[in-house]
């Protein structure tokens, strides 16, 4: 009795080892798009007692089960079986094997893997995708075969699916579903620079709109470029060029200006691809001016400024996308004296501006 105890005792541990999966790798939508994610969020969650969010290296086992919504994770067992839950899915990890209970989920088993999908005990031995819904599911095979379906065993290079009152014809896999299958598992599933899904680092902007200084209209066009820091914490550098707005009649004394920017950005991602950000630019101004108020002789002038600013958009595609930026500040000008030899008068000159524009990820 003692010696079975004894050998129980030892066995339990690896037994233990054999039914958790440690999380391999976790991703979370931001701007629309999936990014890696190294900090616990809503967008994946363990469900143990209440929910979770996840880190990179923990564990999972028996009596808990997993969650997604606009995220996904990687997990490996012990013998290097991978498992990978797609958006809007859950998986439970059963005494008998993993069970997936709704959505979509990525198998990589080279050694055989039960995993229960509804009603059914699949063993996988190779790579397929399985996903169900409440209506039935689908079974596609890239490597090896899932036995267990129903209809028996799918084979690689076929895909099957099935409902509750009955079960469909074997599809091969063309090379374009292949191909298709392999990008959104490698989206989904391996580290952004791994899968050639360059990290979201670089903004270039390019807008128009107006100007509004010196209680004159501008017409106002430029680029920017944003460099990410770190988080959600840009640099912004940007040039523009400002010339005399239609609307403004009369031209005053400073025929056109160059505001130069650069400042920290604060964005922060919103639901389907909206964000929102904001920040504050030191600026300086070249322009033209007349130098005197009698002859109009233009001399450049380079002033100083700060501005805020507030920026709001939407991503159109990945690397796509359009905004809307308001800013405010103010920067010094020197209104030339009506007494020739007397010094310039400093005032300071309110600046706004509204700007349209698109700008493309790197």
């Amino acid at each position: 009795m003692k010696l079975r105890l004894a050998l129980l005792a030892a066995l339990l541990p690896t037994a233990a080892l054999a039914q958790t999966w440690s999380v391999e790798q976790l991703k979370a939508r931001r701007g629309g798009f999936l990014e890696d994610n190294l900090k616990p969020s809503a967008e994946v969650v363990a469900i143990r007692g209440g929910e979770i969010g996840l880190l990179p290296g923990e564990r999972l086992g028996p009596g808990e089960a997993l969650r997604t919504e606009a995220g996904t994770v990687l997990l490996q067992d012990a013998e290097g079986r991978r498992l990978g839950l797609a958006e809007r899915s859950q998986l439970r990890f059963d005494p008998d094997g993993p069970r997936l209970r709704i959505g979509e989920l990525w198998v990589a088993a080279p050694d055989a893997l039960v995993v229960l999908a509804g009603d059914h005990r699949l063993t996988v031995s190779g790579v397929a995708t399985l996903r169900l819904s409440s209506t039935g599911g689908r079974i596609s095979v890239v490597e090896g075969t899932v036995e267990g379906a129903p209809g028996g065993p799918v084979t690689a290079g076929i895909s099957r699916a099935w409902t509750s009152d009955e079960v469909g014809a074997d599809e091969p896999m063309t090379p374009d579903a292949t191909a298709g299958l392999e990008a959104w598992r490698a989206e989904r599933f391996e580290p952004s620079s791994r899968a050639g899904l360059a990290r979201d680092r670089l903004h270039l902007r390019v807008a128009g709109g107006i100007l509004y200084s010196g209680g004159t209209e501008w017409g106002l066009g430029g680029i920017e470029g944003r460099i990410r820091i770190a988080g959600p914490v840009w640099l912004a550098l940007g040039g523009a060029f400002a010339g005399r707005s239609p609307f403004d009649g009369e031209p005053g004394p400073v025929r056109w200006t160059a505001p130069i920017s650069v400042g920290p950005r604060f964005d922060f991602d919103l639901p389907r691809g909206f964000f929102l950000g904001g920040g504050i630019d030191g600026q300086v101004l070249v322009g033209a001016e007349c130098a005197t108020a009698e002859v109009c002789v233009l001399q450049t002038r380079v002033e100083p400024g700060v501005r805020a600013v507030l920026h709001g958009g939407v991503l159109l595609a990945r690397r796509f996308g359009m905004d809307l930026q308001l800013a405010g500040g103010v920067a010094r000008r020197r209104v030339p004296s009506l007494v020739a030899g007397e010094a310039d008068t400093v005032v300071p000159d309110p600046q706004i501006d509204g700007t349209f524009g698109v700008f493309v990820r790197f």
